[in-house]
């Protein structure tokens, strides 16, 4: 991905290597695992979000095994897999299978961690790219 001034690009990127404890997807929201450098997709809210998946392409891959090398964007702007729609500026949480999804949108919803910021409107399955920003609402 080419980079470019406005916030449709990957940039600026902060990562750190990890090991995928379960298959995980590409662009997803991952948090800790049971081994000390291990991680596993977030499923909800109440999973601190570590960071954002890429592409696998470090695995030479279109999805993380169980036991493979995983980078994991922790700041900057990072593509993630969204589920369900929403809007720009929109807060994402984690959901099913670590996508992205709107927070509040969830029954029941109130309180729990968000990995950042939506910088564009999205539909189900769509990979945007997202403002890395930590937050517990």
């Amino acid at each position: 991905m080419a980079y470019t001034s406005g916030l449709t690009e990957q940039r600026d990127i902060v990562t750190l290597q990890a090991v995928a404890e379960e298959t995980i997807g590409t662009y997803r929201i991952v948090t800790g695992g049971v081994a000390s450098d291990g991680v596993v997709a977030a499923v909800d809210e109440s999973d601190y979000p570590l960071g954002i998946t890429g592409d696998a392409g470090e695995n030479g891959k279109t999805s993380y095994a169980s036991g493979d090398p995983v980078i994991v964007r922790y700041g900057g702007i990072a593509y993630l897999t969204m589920s369900g729609s929403g809007s720009k500026f929109d807060l994402i949480t984690a959901s099913s299978g670590g996508k992205g999804a709107k927070f509040g949108a969830r029954t029941g919803q109130t309180s729990g961690w968000c990995i950042g910021v939506a910088t564009k409107d999205w539909v189900n399955n769509e990979v945007i790219p997202v403002l890395i920003d930590r937050i517990y609402k």
